[in-house]
């Protein structure tokens, strides 16, 4: 179950090295953005690469992908925008780097929510509610993702990634259809079937900056859950 499909391209690369020069940061954006109220941003973490992948998915978020810079995110890294060409070939190749890390972030997530469950009704109920939990402790992340989806292509080791994940998360389906729990479907049905009420749930979430109504989270699934189990 491959709940937010993703394509991106490129990777972190190792070996940062000390900026050349600084650059000021960009004056922010009053009031609410192309994605919603604007937040607070975060100190600096000391991680180079954090504070990329953090100046990236902020300037995304408020100011959206067509109007993204990478002189703009470097200066809400602080740091040269030499130092980001270093590693990066360009907007596209940064961006793209930045949206697999939020995808592996959140497989990982939803992975782990999945391992501590021994039943398939279990672990697809826990994966369900680990994306909703996702969005509201990481909005950025989410709406960063949601905002450079199709924006991005995928390098071969990138897909692989992708390819791995899916199958991970397709493995959790098709173990619920051989034990009876789900009826028999071809996965990626079902899978679109789970996913799309947890996006939307997911999306409202982030772009309101809060907690979702959980009492609504679980008569959704309910709904969903009833449109998939075996019977």
């Amino acid at each position: 179950m491959c709940l937010h499909p993703i394509a991106a391209k490129g990777k972190w690369r190792e070996g940062w090295s000390p900026r050349c020069f600084d650059i000021a940061p960009p004056d922010p954006d009053n009031g609410s953005t192309k994605f919603g109220k604007v937040r607070m941003a975060r100190p600096r973490s000391g991680d180079k690469r954090a504070d990329i992948r953090e100046a990236t998915i902020r300037e995304v978020v408020e100011r959206g992908v067509s109007r993204a810079s990478v002189n703009s995110i470097a200066g809400r890294a602080r740091l040269s925008v030499g130092t980001i060409y270093r590693y990066f070939e360009n907007k596209d190749d940064l961006l793209a780097s930045v949206f697999f890390d939020v995808k592996q972030d959140v497989h990982a997530t939803l992975m782990s929510e999945a391992d501590r469950h021994d039943t398939a009704s279990e672990r697809i109920r826990a994966v369900w509610f680990a994306l909703v939990g996702h969005a509201r402790e990481n909005p950025d992340d989410f709406l960063f993702a949601e905002a450079v989806l199709g924006e991005v292509d995928l390098s071969d080791e990138q897909r692989r990634g992708v390819d791995r994940m899916a199958g991970e998360m397709g493995a959790i389906l098709r173990s619920a259809m051989d034990d009876g729990t789900l009826a028999p479907a071809r996965v990626p049905a079902v899978m679109a079937v789970l996913t799309a009420p947890a996006i939307q749930l997911a999306r409202r979430a982030a772009l309101a900056n809060a907690a979702p109504d959980m009492a609504l989270a679980e008569e959704i699934f309910e709904i969903t859950w009833r449109a998939i189990e075996s019977r």
